[in-house]
Parts: structure tokens; C-alpha cells; sequence
């Protein structure tokens, strides 16, 4: 295994959030990335990623060098309603968070996607919006993942 791991974790990800039927019931529109042409009422997608590598032994010569990678995406919920309570949509966009959670939760190592050991959520922030025609939350979780490289 080559280079990272980030693209392939995030396909995961975004595949089994297209897939939990809890979104589709709550009527969101879950993307790989945000689309501007594309502005749903409740829209569930994934943003920006990084990772880090660290050389996990000190063999040289040429040859690709084992290595731990912790990869970082973002995944984002936003709710969007005309003239509604701040703290009702607080409440939507944290029960679907709560999906996006136990997806992860569920699924630690992505069904053993080669080099991952482990993932899940390592924090988020909670960003309040009033417009003209309504009210806007935003819920940012940083999803972290640990992967062996060769």
C-alpha cells in the first residue's frame, strides 16, 4: 500500500452514510463534498481531509517504509429552516450526528478497508446562523482515522 489513506477512508465513509437509511428517513441529501449548485433544507457531506505520517521503523535502502497514518476529514450536517428555533434545529442536526456516530461506531476499521485500525469522531463544532429567510446549523465533526502503511 501506497502513498495514503485519506481518499480511500473518505469513500468509505461517505458510502455508508449514502447508505444509513435513519438520513434518507430524516430527508437528507448526504454528498462527498459540498456542492454550491446543490443547497438542500438538511444536507449531510463530507469536506477537507489531512493526514500525518510517522516512519514506524528506521529500515532505509529504497524501499517504502512502514508507517502510521492518522488521516482527518471533515463531515459536515447542516439544517436550514425559514423562520425556525435555533435551538430545535441545535437538536435536528445533533440526532443526525448521532447517526453519522454510530455508523462509525459500528464500523471502527471501515470492514477492514486494507491498513485501517481504527476510526470514530475526535471532536466538532456547532456553528449557529441567522439569514433573511430563516435560521441555519451547522455541525462539524472532525473524523479521525489510524492506518498502517506499507
Amino acid at each position: 500500500m501506497s502513498g495514503t489513506n485519506l481518499v480511500a477512508i473518505k469513500r468509505a465513509v461517505f458510502e455508508r452514510l449514502a447508505a444509513a437509511q435513519q438520513l434518507a428517513d430524516m430527508g437528507a441529501e448526504v454528498a462527498y463534498a459540498f456542492n454550491p449548485r446543490s443547497q438542500p433544507r438538511i444536507y449531510v457531506y463530507l469536506g477537507a481531509g489531512t493526514f500525518e505520517q510517522e516512519y514506524i521503523t528506521l529500515r532505509g535502502g529504497g524501499n517504502r517504509v512502514p508507517r502510521e497514518e492518522v488521516a482527518f476529514i471533515s463531515a459536515y450536517v447542516e439544517v436550514w429552516e425559514p423562520g425556525s428555533n435555533m435551538l430545535d434545529l441545535d437538536q435536528q442536526a445533533v440526532e443526525m450526528g448521532t447517526v453519522l456516530e454510530e455508523i462509525l461506531a459500528a464500523d471502527a476499521n471501515l470492514d477492514d478497508l486494507p491498513g485501517v485500525v481504527y476510526g470514530g469522531v475526535s471532536g466538532g463544532d456547532l456553528v449557529q446562523e441567522h439569514t433573511d429567510s430563516g435560521a441555519g446549523v451547522t455541525l462539524e465533526y472532525r473524523l479521525r482515522f489510524v492506518s498502517r502503511l506499507n
